[in-house]
């Protein structure tokens, strides 16, 4: 590999060891180590390596906004009661940790490949804090499974997470461009994401 692949790697391994160690927040730590990057760029003028201008484009992508704007949603929902509104009548029903797992997971992965899974955490997570208490049980124990619900359910579609929003948009101006490609339909990921999303819910459940 070349040099820049390998400071990549450096600085890729660098990011999560103190993302681990929480030396400080995670977007101070994220824009740090891509600052490192664009400053041996513009030191080297490698072309391996992102410029200025590439580091900052992915900020306008149209499915990065798309999300920003969907947190604006959820946080409309969860300050008005909006959310413990519409779920917590199903919720509430809930007896034990294994049902509610399964009032949690399911749903969460269904709407997660529809509404970004981004989102439907954010939007969810008091709800279910509320509900960890209410059955006795640690808050761990439904808020990771339902973060992993969320990102099996967001690689079913195209709009199901930011990764696949990006990846779309790349290719539909590859294809612009002149590149043989085939465009990404809405449920080009499903083949992959659908099976995975019910085993892994499935796992989660009963393990």
């Amino acid at each position: 590999m070349s040099w820049e692949a390998w400071l990549t790697l450096f600085v890729a391994g660098m990011l999560l060891v103190s993302l681990a160690m929480r030396l400080a927040a995670m977007d101070l730590l994220a824009i740090a180590c891509l600052s490192l990057l664009v400053f041996v760029q513009n030191i080297t003028q490698s072309e391996n390596l992102p410029s200025t201008s590439e580091a900052v484009a992915g900020f306008g992508n149209q499915g990065v906004i798309t999300i920003a704007l969907l947190f604006a949603v959820v946080a409309g929902l969860e300050f008005t009661g909006g959310t413990e509104l519409a779920t917590g009548w199903f919720f509430h029903r809930a007896k034990g940790l294994s049902s509610a797992q399964s009032r949690l997971l399911i749903p969460v992965a269904a709407l997660s490949g529809f509404l970004n899974n981004t989102p439907v955490v954010v939007a969810l997570m008091p709800v279910v804090t509320d509900l960890a208490k209410r059955i006795s049980v640690s808050t761990s124990r439904l808020l990771l499974p339902m973060s992993y619900a969320a990102i099996l359910g967001g690689m079913c579609t195209v709009i199901g997470t930011s990764t696949n929003l990006i990846i779309a948009d790349m290719n539909a101006n590859a294809i612009e461009q002149g590149v043989n490609a085939e465009p990404l339909s809405f449920f080009s990921p499903a083949a992959v994401g659908v099976p995975a999303t019910i085993l892994g819910v499935i796992y989660m459940i009963v393990m």
